[in-house]
């Protein structure tokens, strides 16, 4: 577990199961058709968004 300092979150992933999702992440874009790869990455960014802007209301929220 990778521990976020000063408030203490905790990410769920550890860098090795980060590491295989992004190798199976890669075989299914090249299996994918176009038009999948295309959702698919705009899912992939949406939650990216998502996951940022929550951490960084964490961080705000710890040192308001």
């Amino acid at each position: 577990m990778i521990n976020f300092p000063r408030q203490g979150l905790q990410n769920p992933l550890t860098l090795s199961s980060f590491t295989l999702q992004s190798l199976l992440l890669g075989l299914l874009l090249l299996i994918l058709t176009h038009t999948l790869q295309t959702l698919l990455l705009v899912f992939i960014f949406h939650l990216l968004i998502t996951n940022i802007l929550l951490y960084s209301l964490a961080v705000n929220s710890h040192f308001s």
